[in-house]
């Protein structure tokens, strides 16, 4: 199944809220664009050019200049044990 549509609807759905994307490898989880996450954008005509990497995930940049943060857990089991604690439902 090609995945494209669907991101490319996602991507569609961040930019649309103004919230910032780039295309990513799947594989590394680093950027396809030369300027890695400086060239993330809400522009909708800038991310169909970006189908031309049907491999892409959608990401966005974080950080004090977008006012947003990531919480990256492999094994949320083994996480809340450590630090006793329940994690919220999230997206």
């Amino acid at each position: 199944m090609n995945a494209l549509p669907e991101l490319l609807a996602a991507a569609s759905v961040y930019a649309e809220r103004s919230i910032l994307v780039f295309p990513c490898r799947a594989d590394t989880k680093r950027p396809h664009t030369e300027h890695g996450f400086k060239a993330a954008t809400p522009d909708s005509e800038q991310i169909r050019a970006w189908q031309r990497w049907p491999d892409a995930m959608v990401a966005c940049p974080t950080g004090p200049d977008v006012d947003a943060w990531v919480l990256d857990i492999d094994d949320p089991a083994a996480f809340e044990a450590a630090c006793d604690v329940d994690l919220p439902a999230t997206r």
